[in-house]
């Protein structure tokens, strides 16, 4: 007898993490340390060759940053998709949702990473990335009023931005 479709979906999406998380921790490895004639060797090569090298490094780190971020976010969507599909009951916009979700963060660091195009255009895609990243937490830190954190949080990502300009 079959498995009723909710635990085959949570079988399949519990295996899928599992393989996942192994692609992702082999990923970051190989970040730090790129396997010579491929595109993130190409990237590292450019970025310590470069007069500018100190602000490149900075950006390369900030997109590995980003990277991080957009899989450690569907990671977490994918743990809500998962307790919906394995429910009692169903909820297909719920669940399209929170599939949309992880499709937007995948989609995201492949197209911050991706090895198709040439190195710069690579680094003015993490360039764009980080002026992206820094420019609402400004305007939403101002709804929180005056509090000491939020005026902190707000210089913080004020300074951030500048340095994402500056890079």
């Amino acid at each position: 007898m079959a498995p009723e479709p909710r635990v085959l979906a949570g079988r399949v999406l519990n295996q899928q993490v599992r393989h996942l998380s192994s692609l992702l921790s082999a990923a970051s490895d190989l970040a730090e340390a790129p396997h010579t004639s491929t595109p993130a060797a190409d990237d590292l090569d450019h970025v310590n060759s470069h007069p500018h090298k100190p602000n490149l490094l900075g950006l390369r780190w900030w997109a590995h940053r980003s990277a991080v971020l957009n899989l450690s976010s569907a990671e977490e969507h994918q743990r809500g998709l998962r307790l919906i599909v394995t429910g009692e009951e169903l909820l297909p916009l719920p669940a399209m949702a929170l599939a949309r979700s992880i499709y937007e963060a995948v989609i995201n660091t492949c197209w911050l990473i991706d090895g198709d195009v040439t190195t710069e255009q690579r680094l003015a895609r993490w360039a764009g990335r980080l002026l992206h990243d820094g420019q609402e937490p400004p305007n939403a830190l101002d709804s929180f009023g005056d509090a000491d954190a939020s005026t902190r949080e707000k210089e913080r990502v004020v300074e951030g931005r500048g340095l994402g300009q500056q890079l």
